[in-house]
């Protein structure tokens, strides 16, 4: 198994390894109440904060430009809920025109407080960002695949910010035996500390240790079998995040 990459037998630290969010995403009534009359085919995505997603907002890409449901309330004609996307300095630099870039400022979540989301998007996929009290919590991809916005609202991905938290991993965990090699990572894989959402690419994790409460500690009691036929499996101990 020498080049091989292997999954760890054993990975003692309580995962949630399904996506099943804590809170039932799956109830949300995915209609919009009130839209504009949009210039280009919309896509989809609904936002929603809160630990029981009290506070939803429906992000409607169209175009050039973004529908932000900044209230809550499902009327995207209101005023102030059209954002422009960021315009690259000039001359751009290469690729920025195949990115757009929008800036929710001070999107107040489910306890009142505002921060800025960012939005971008870039061919089919998209990003969040969602920063309260400086701290960014982003979702983008994860096991499941890239989170895309949707052709209809009933089919957009939901994105929970400031939901229960739970361990997942941003990336599927591999192993690989001996010293990893040029270019490559030196840790078999990160686990990170965010909330789950419905659909591709949904969950939303802290993007800096910083933003973990202090006295959590993730470790993960590891074991891969063994090279020789009824030989002892090899055990490690990894300390795979740290709060602060």
């Amino acid at each position: 198994m020498g080049g091989k990459r292997v999954l760890a037998a054993l990975i003692g630290v309580a995962l949630s390894a399904s996506a099943a969010p804590a809170f039932d995403l799956t109830k949300i009534d995915r209609r919009v109440g009130k839209e504009p009359r949009y210039k280009a085919k919309p896509k989809y995505c609904l936002v929603v904060f809160g630990p029981k997603a009290e506070k939803r907002v429906w992000l409607v890409l169209d175009g050039d430009y973004l529908y932000a449901d900044r209230n809550g309330n499902g009327d995207l004609t209101e005023p102030g809920e059209r954002v422009e996307r960021y315009k690259p300095p000039d001359p751009e630099p290469p690729g920025a025109s195949e990115c757009l870039q929008f800036g929710v400022k001070d999107l107040a979540g489910a306890d009142g407080k505002a921060a800025d989301l960012g939005v971008f998007c870039g061919g089919s996929r998209a990003s969040l960002c969602w920063t309260p009290e400086g701290f960014p919590t982003v979702c983008g991809r994860d096991p499941q695949g890239l989170l895309r916005f949707a052709d209809r609202p009933q089919d957009a991905p939901i994105v929970h910010f400031g939901g229960p938290l739970r361990l997942g991993f941003v990336e599927p965990p591999t192993f690989r035996r001996g010293q990893p090699g040029p270019g490559e990572p030196d840790r078999p894989f990160a686990v990170s500390i965010g909330t789950y959402g419905l659909g591709k690419g949904t969950f939303a994790y802290f993007l800096w240790a910083k933003g973990v409460p202090q006295d959590i500690r993730v470790t993960a009691d590891i074991e891969f079998p063994s090279t020789v036929p009824g030989g002892l499996p090899v055990k490690t101990k990894r300390v795979l995040l740290r709060g602060g």
